[in-house]
């Protein structure tokens, strides 16, 4: 029967401990009188020379008189030679101590992947819990490993993907697994396998798998039918960084425009530089929850080297999202002063234009960027610029600084709390936790059973709609001129301009995923009544719109 790693290093190790045990033995009967504290040292030192292969026996006991100084010598030469024989162990039983240390973690987590964005989440994870993780690499050698090993990180090498390497990384006692690899197979392969495990092996407990898959659109189609196995116990969840991206830039975004959030007549035009996986999950985020109260206006324009077909695209796949807000697509030729030049032309006297780098090639963002900044002297529209390193704003000048904003950096997002969801979605699992409340036992017609359930059992659709409404919060806060530190109080004119932006938010969500309009609801083909202007709604869901805004109070600030 062949042995698992985890077998041979539990085995070698007990060969180690065996050792120790018999020659203490040993000695003790072979030399009675030295059962006191006083032969301790001695005791002590026999040992290390045993398991540095020589002869415990040696020459005899040494003399009960002996000096102190010899005694206190023998102590340290007893250190400096358990420094050096725990250095060649370590060495000759590196792989045996390692799934030693990994054997004996229990709740802990498991990280696939070693390059750069998995360290940082090794070091945001150690950083905010104070515990480390095991990480699961296929490459030895990698530069990155001997930095986790000096932070106490137990790095294992092996294929993520191997039934062997999970069990060695102690799987089956873990309590959440980030499949943050490069390669997104790897992580698809290391969540079925777990699967199987669980399914196999019954621990007991639940595990959360985060599976990192590089297209955001297919985070959204797989997120819809993601199901926690009742068999196995594995809840999986699909995460992409470009998301995430996205929903931490619209959460800093508005206190940034908080000054023209607050104007009547405000217009918010937004550019886009570049529509690859970035830049689509930021207009899907913004088209999300960049919603104004009625007055104010919000308008993108896309700027992309081939417009028509990213235009043919983005529209077969989100039909219904010409309802949100205007969105044109334009040929990104290169010519900034002209774009400048025509964006500028039809501003009205309260709006604004704000530039969004988002190319794939970070140094791109970084040159259009600084060119918008040269051509675009003496104004003062920000310029955000995606993925470049922040480090570069204190080099620049004051006025410069001002503009320029650097958001996206991969140290940033690649952050555990980020991926996992435990503080971020505290807000969204309390506006659900309010509305089961507010419904009771009582099913509601106007809402279908799906997004009833407890939070656990809610799909990614229905949590994201949680999420968005938690998102908007802040907007609805600035926009009435609000303080986010406080408890909001809405005076009831505002309660109704915000209730009408909150319909606007909702139906929104509903759009991006494939509902529209219907006389009756009928969940199956995503048709809903409410589907409609503020002012067709009857009373009675315009009253869900207020009351949602009424219990803000209740959620807001939210618990740390």
């Amino acid at each position: 029967m062949k042995l698992s790693a985890k077998s041979k290093s539990l085995f070698w190790g007990a060969v180690v401990v065996a050792v120790l045990v018999l020659t203490w033995v040993g000695l003790s009967q072979h030399y009675p009188e030295t059962n006191t504290l006083r032969y301790l040292p001695d005791r002590i030192f026999r040992l290390v020379k045993t398991l540095a292969g020589n002869d415990p026996m040696g020459s005899g006991v040494e003399p009960e008189n002996l000096p102190l100084a010899l005694i206190a010598a023998k102590i340290l030469v007893t250190l400096i030679l358990l420094r050096a024989l725990l250095k060649i162990v370590e060495k000759v039983f590196h792989e045996q101590y390692t799934l030693l240390r990994a054997a004996m973690k229990r709740g802990h987590t498991i990280v696939l992947g070693t390059g750069g964005r998995s360290r940082h989440l090794l070091q945001s994870h150690l950083a905010r819990t104070g515990q480390t993780a095991v990480a699961v690499t296929t490459a030895s050698d990698h530069a990155d490993l001997a930095d986790l090993q000096r932070h106490g990180h137990v790095v294992l090498s092996g294929d993520p993907g191997a039934e062997e390497t999970l069990l060695a990384a102690g799987a089956l006692k873990a309590a959440e697994v980030i499949c943050f690899d490069r390669e997104e197979k790897t992580g698809i392969q290391a969540a079925a396998r777990l699967s199987a495990l669980y399914a196999r092996h019954q621990p007991g407990h639940r595990l959360r798998c985060f599976v990192h898959l590089n297209n955001p659109r297919l985070v959204e189609v797989f997120g819809q039918h993601r199901r926690c196995d009742g068999e196995s116990g594995v809840e999986i969840v699909f995460f992409n960084l470009h998301k995430m991206r996205a929903r931490h830039f619209f959460q800093q975004l508005p206190q940034q425009l908080a000054a023209q959030l607050q104007q009547p007549a405000a217009h918010i035009r937004l550019l886009l530089f570049g529509f690859g996986d970035a830049g689509q999950a930021l207009l899907l985020q913004g088209l999300r929850v960049f919603h104004l109260l009625d007055g104010q206006s919000s308008q993108w324009t896309v700027y992309t080297a081939n417009p028509d077909a990213h235009a043919r695209r983005f529209a077969d796949q989100y039909p219904q999202a010409a309802q949100i807000a205007p969105v044109v697509f334009a040929e990104d030729n290169g010519c900034l002063n002209r774009i400048l030049a025509a964006q500028q032309a039809d501003l009205p006297p309260q709006g604004l234009l704000v530039a969004i780098c988002a190319d794939e090639d970070s140094n791109r963002n970084l040159d259009t960027a600084a060119n918008l900044l040269q051509l675009s002297a003496g104004e003062d529209f920000p310029i955000y610029v995606c993925g470049s390193s922040r480090r570069i704003a204190p080099l620049l000048a004051d006025s410069a600084r001002n503009r320029l904003h650097f958001f996206g950096d991969e140290a940033e997002l690649c952050d555990d709390e980020l991926i996992t969801g435990n503080r971020q979605d505290r807000l969204a699992q309390a506006i659900h936790a309010d509305y089961l409340q507010q419904i009771g036992q009582e099913v509601s017609a106007s809402e279908s059973r799906a997004y009833q359930a407890a939070w656990q059992a809610l799909s990614e659709d229905a949590k994201d709609a949680n999420r968005a409404q938690a998102d908007h919060i802040v907007y609805k806060l600035l926009l009435t001129g609000k303080d986010l530190g406080g408890r909001p109080d809405f005076s009831p004119e505002e309660t109704e301009r915000l209730a009408e932006a909150e319909h606007r938010r909702w139906a929104a969500h509903r759009y991006l995923n494939g509902w529209c309009y219907g006389t009756q609801r009928d969940d199956g083909r995503k048709r809903h009544p409410s589907l409609i202007d503020w002012a067709q709604l009857n009373e009675r869901e315009r009253q869900k719109d207020r009351d949602t805004i009424l219990r803000l109070p209740k959620l807001w600030p939210p618990a740390n």
